[in-house]
């Protein structure tokens, strides 16, 4: 069951991303789905949270995605959150292990974490897709937080469910966008988010390269 309402959220931000007129990310994601749905044998079990790092990640989900979930701050973007409510209690959160390593401030890491819906069986996702085609997931960053600008290899897509500023290059300024607006960054492209008083939700397609993490453009 958890399966497949992963599959179904997966299949309605294709049709949110190919709305936005991204088609070769939407495909990127149908591939994914493709080859993880295939009758190629089972997919790899997915083993119990453990560790440190998924403890906190797990401590920053019971702290601030009730808050996130609420209907009434995710706007035109309430269906993919209902979806996203469904899976809630299965997803597993982490924290990337280069900011754990070396944190961008020092709160951080007590108000950031984000899961993995369909990826490798190495991110312990809902959907395993052994190509790597696409990951999917979903950010969650608490209230006052600050993600400074970083970039990765991926091309990347956002859909938040909730308010937040985005910059989307070195140098830009920070804009709000609406729950359900659609945001892409190139590979390589500078982006950063800041959170006011509530936090943000945000589902996340990655196609390309997504072998490799995000980096911080300006560490230190």
């Amino acid at each position: 069951m958890v399966h497949q309402v992963a599959e179904r959220l997966c299949r309605d931000v294709v049709e949110v991303v190919r709305g936005a007129g991204l088609h070769e990310q939407a495909l990127a994601l149908e591939a994914g789905l493709a080859a993880a749905t295939a009758p190629a044998g089972p997919a790899p079990a997915r083993g119990p949270a453990a560790g440190p790092v998924a403890v906190a990640a797990e401590g920053v989900a019971a702290a601030h995605l009730p808050q996130a979930m609420d209907p009434s701050r995710q706007g035109a973007a309430h269906l993919l959150g209902g979806v996203l409510g469904e899976l809630a209690d299965d997803l597993h959160w982490t924290q990337t292990a280069a900011y754990v390593a070396a944190p961008p401030h020092a709160s951080f890491l007590s108000r950031y974490a984000h899961a993995t819906i369909l990826g490798s069986a190495a991110s312990s996702p809902l959907v395993v897709d052994p190509t790597r085609t696409a990951v999917a997931g979903v950010l969650l960053l608490g209230p006052d937080n600050h993600y400074p600008h970083h970039h990765h290899p991926a091309d990347e897509v956002y859909i938040p469910l909730t308010r937040a500023l985005w910059s989307s290059g070195a140098g830009e300024p920070y804009r709000p966008l609406a729950p359900g607006q659609v945001l892409h960054h190139r590979p390589g492209q500078e982006h950063a988010i800041r959170t006011g008083e509530a936090p943000l939700l945000a589902l996340y397609l990655w196609s390309g390269d997504t072998t490799a993490s995000a980096r911080l453009s300006h560490p230190g």
